[in-house]
């Protein structure tokens, strides 16, 4: 049989794990009201294919940019 003290000490430690894991889902809930908000994005993997898309457009940047700088190089470099 569980004595009083014992009782009591996992009735507390009970206590605070609802509370953590309160604290936790509100926290997600911030976080994915924020996403939807700033990004247009209502689950995580929306978000992660946002990303992805937005990472093919920058590599795409990178390379235009590195292509029209080379180029520039070539026509006016001696003139630098």
């Amino acid at each position: 049989m569980v004595s009083q003290e014992e009782f009591d000490a996992l009735k507390k430690k009970v206590e605070r794990c609802q509370r953590e894991a309160d604290r936790a889902q509100g926290a997600y809930e911030q976080q994915m009201k924020k996403l939807e908000e700033d990004f247009g994005c209502k689950s995580i993997e929306e978000a992660e294919e946002k990303l992805s898309e937005i990472h093919a457009q920058l590599k795409e940047a990178e390379l235009t940019f590195e292509s029209e700088f080379n180029a520039f190089n070539e026509k006016w470099g001696d003139l630098l």
